[in-house]
């Protein structure tokens, strides 16, 4: 996440070199392109801490520290 980023509530992803601009809620992928591994792993992360991820983006709105959220592995 990035401080006064703007809404749509959304966080930036890299993995494996690839990167990806992901919705939080509904989640959708809506910049980069991503192998599908990728995807379910960014769709799950998204789904298991949407609530988090929500607050993060409202911190940092506020530019204030997002803080870090535990990976999925």
């Amino acid at each position: 996440m990035y401080f006064v980023d703007h809404p749509a509530p959304h966080y930036h992803a890299t993995y494996a070199g690839q990167t990806a601009k992901s919705q939080i809620a509904p989640f959708a992928l809506v910049a980069g392109r991503v192998l599908p591994k990728v995807f379910a792993l960014l769709a799950e992360r998204t789904l298991l801490h949407e609530e988090k991820l929500v607050e993060a983006f409202a911190r940092a709105a506020r530019r204030e520290s997002p803080g870090t959220i535990e990976p999925l592995v």
